[in-house]
């Protein structure tokens, strides 16, 4: 018995049509711009954030330092930050009652071409004495 083969066809290889092709370029022509303005949008909001973490933490210890001087004379100032240059600071005080002042301490920087600042206050008193109390000794019961 004599087997019959079908004939072989000519294999085909299996290729994307050029409407296909410029189908995808389209769809990503649309996607690729929305996603790079979220990476954008995502950058700038974590610059800002950083920023005003650093803002935070430079008006706490320059308000840290200007409590401890306690001397009112020292609570009205301005200046720059040597480790951040492009930070910089004012303090103002109020007197709130006698030798009670409310400090506050302002800084600021720039972001985006626009002056941003960070407040933080606090009340010092400048007239703080340190009371000593003297050991009772001999206590008996």
């Amino acid at each position: 018995m004599k087997v019959r083969r079908c004939p072989t066809s000519v294999s085909r290889t299996r290729a994307f049509t050029l409407v296909e092709v410029l189908a995808v370029l389209v769809l990503v022509a649309i996607v690729l711009p929305i996603a790079m303005n979220g990476v954008v949008l995502s950058m700038q909001t974590a610059s800002r954030a950083r920023q005003l973490t650093e803002a935070g933490q430079l008006a706490s210890n320059k308000l840290n330092e200007l409590v401890l001087q306690k001397d009112a004379s020292y609570f009205q100032g301005n200046g720059t930050f040597d480790e951040n240059p492009e930070y910089h600071w004012e303090s103002s005080y109020t007197e709130r009652t006698t030798g009670v002042y409310e400090l506050t301490v302002r800084v600021g920087y720039v972001a985006q071409g626009l002056e941003q600042w960070v407040a933080i206050s606090t009340l010092a008193a400048t007239d703080l004495t340190i009371s000593t109390t003297t050991p009772i000794t001999g206590v008996t019961q």
